[in-house]
């Protein structure tokens, strides 16, 4: 994150911007979206996730 997004924002600004996208884009039907995390538990954000 850059400092101006962070200054500007609350700490949780991308997570939450990252949500709204891939529920819009799951919800529209047109990609699937996939998490991959190395060490990660992407779960709270991808559906489809390993």
């Amino acid at each position: 994150m850059d400092g101006a997004t962070a200054l500007t924002n609350d700490d949780r600004y991308l997570e939450h911007h990252l949500l709204d996208v891939v529920a819009g884009q799951e919800a529209s039907g047109g990609a699937e979206i996939f998490g991959l995390g190395v060490g990660l538990d992407l779960s709270p954000y991808y559906r489809r996730n390993l």
